[in-house]
């Protein structure tokens, strides 16, 4: 089984990816963590992986018999629409969207939410 989770920021693709992952035992990625790799000497706290890397690493994924991964529709990442068995397009009202990225940006301030990048103010903005 091949499922690829796409919508905005904030539409609940990460926390269907677990629960998908946990319930069918089988593995999640977020395309973000392909994108950027964290680096504590970046002012975001993470950088771009270089282009070669970054394909290698989601072609791995890909590759894969199973796997659900997750992302916002990057055009880096139209093979895996392609492929995928299943995909699931998340689509919520624009006020509730606004809501959970300022939920999860003071979450992500207070330490309470694991993220790969610098939860600064511009990064709110």
């Amino acid at each position: 089984m091949k499922i690829y989770i796409v919508g905005a920021v904030s539409s609940g693709k990460t926390t269907l990816a677990r629960k998908l992952s946990e319930k069918l035992n089988i593995r999640y990625q977020s395309l973000d963590e392909v994108v950027h790799i964290p680096d504590k000497t970046n002012p975001w706290g993470n950088r771009k992986r270089q282009v070669y890397e970054r394909d290698n690493l989601f072609y791995s994924v890909i590759q894969q018999s199973m796997w659900i991964i997750e992302d916002t529709g990057r055009p880096c990442f139209i093979e895996g629409l392609k492929v995928a068995d299943t995909i699931l397009l998340l689509e919520i009202p624009t006020r509730i969207r606004n809501y959970r990225i300022i939920k999860r940006w003071v979450k992500q301030r207070l330490g309470i939410e694991k993220c790969i990048y610098n939860p600064n103010f511009n990064m709110l903005k």
